[in-house]
């Protein structure tokens, strides 16, 4: 049992690396008043009572930069949240994603003071078609600390590990050796003692 806790150890190790480089990204949806406001007032916009907000968030994993993604949905049009939104609007951009969403537009955009600029940095603005109505959604990548409180919405650090079955399996498996241990050791030292005693 002890040869078997410690060849455990192997595979929860391996499944311990897969949850750090394939990290999904938490997305909040439920997002209350006050941070709907947080989020406002650091991206520098005003949203309208009929339009709902989520956010994606990719926390800082080995080499990998911290992303945020904040979500606009049923916005109007791209010229009426432009007018509500009061950082810098730079050039448009070609979308250089990946996905197969419908983009219009694509802003490169200046929100944050900062001292420096953080690792792979970059602001953008973009408008998606959603049927009837648009999407518009700030792609933040590079830790910004002005940010800090809407990371901390969507902060939940042993989730990667809790929804990979690469590590809760032998993680699952270790834990019930290591009661199944906890409990013997007793035991077994109780039976020797009587054994030695008779």
């Amino acid at each position: 049992m002890i040869i078997i806790a410690i060849l455990m150890l192997i595979p929860l190790g391996f499944g311990f690396i897969n949850s750090i480089l394939y990290i999904e990204p938490t997305v909040n949806k439920d997002l209350s008043g006050n941070q709907i406001s947080e989020i406002c007032t650091k991206l520098k916009f005003e949203i309208k009572p009929d339009e709902s907000i989520f956010i994606e968030y990719w926390p800082t994993v080995l080499q990998a930069t911290t992303y945020l993604k904040v979500t606009i949905a049923n916005v109007e049009s791209e010229e009426n949240f432009l007018s509500r939104f009061y950082g810098v609007v730079g050039a448009i951009e070609p979308y250089q994603g990946y996905d197969r969403e419908a983009y219009f537009s694509a802003y490169n955009v200046e929100v944050f003071q900062l001292d420096r600029i953080p690792k792979d940095y970059s602001c953008t603005l973009y408008f998606a078609d959603e049927g009837e109505s648009l999407r518009a959604m700030f792609h933040i990548s590079g830790y910004i600390p002005e940010l800090k409180k809407i990371y901390n919405f969507s902060k939940t650090p042993y989730r990667p590990l809790f929804v990979n079955s690469m590590f809760m399996i032998p993680f699952i498996i270790e834990v019930v050796l290591i009661i199944l241990l906890v409990v013997q050791v007793p035991i077994w030292f109780l039976h020797k003692r009587n054994h030695f005693a008779n």
